[in-house]
């Protein structure tokens, strides 16, 4: 069972992120088909189409336009579900993991994390070169705002337990006793990590 991560472009999911592992949560590296953005990148495990395909199991996938013909395909399988303490999950893949029959009866801690936009575009864009960070979270931004929209007028059933974080702060110590205080809400909620 997994802590599921769930927040638009330059909320701050990998920050949150990184504040669980320092607390010994594991996270999980979900597959995709898109290209390395470098050629050290390890953030996902990088498959081709065919060998997506030929993976089972999966409980969480989600397709994503990047401007190409294709679609990037983003998934997960179950072992790696079992296996892992936290997962960044977007709202389509969190909906097939929902649905997916492979988890029937598990209980969900989600945490969704926010930040105005002007902030996430801040974040997003000190990452590189600005000429080519801009765009790109234009791009992401505006691809993923249908999904957030629909999310975040969800109604949750018992099988979820949603913590929402506010996050325009730069100050990493707020993170910090986010994840502390959300690990100790989820335990008493009996969802393990």
């Amino acid at each position: 069972m997994a802590i599921l991560i769930i927040g638009r472009t330059g909320a701050g999911k990998d920050t949150y992120a990184t504040e669980l592992e320092k607390l010994g949560v594991k996270g999980l590296k979900s597959y995709t088909t898109r290209a390395k953005r470098s050629p050290d990148e390890d953030s996902h495990i990088f498959v081709s189409w065919e060998e997506a395909e030929a993976i089972e199991d999966k409980i969480a996938e989600t397709k994503i336009q990047n401007g190409g013909e294709v679609p990037d395909w983003y998934f997960a399988t179950k072992q790696q579900y079992e296996e892992a303490g936290y997962y960044i999950i977007d709202p389509y893949g969190f909906a097939t993991l929902l649905t997916s029959e492979l988890l029937r009866g598990e209980k969900f801690g989600v945490v969704y994390i926010s930040a105005d936009r002007h902030i996430r575009k801040a974040r997003a864009t000190s990452r590189g070169n600005k000429l080519r960070e801009v765009p790109i979270f234009e791009r992401r931004d505006s691809d993923e705002s249908p999904q957030f929209s629909l999310f975040e007028n969800w109604s949750f059933g018992e099988d979820v337990c949603l913590i929402k974080h506010h996050n325009n702060s730069n100050d990493l110590s707020i993170l910090s006793e986010w994840a502390k205080s959300d690990l100790e809400l989820f335990a008493r909620e009996g969802i393990k990590f």
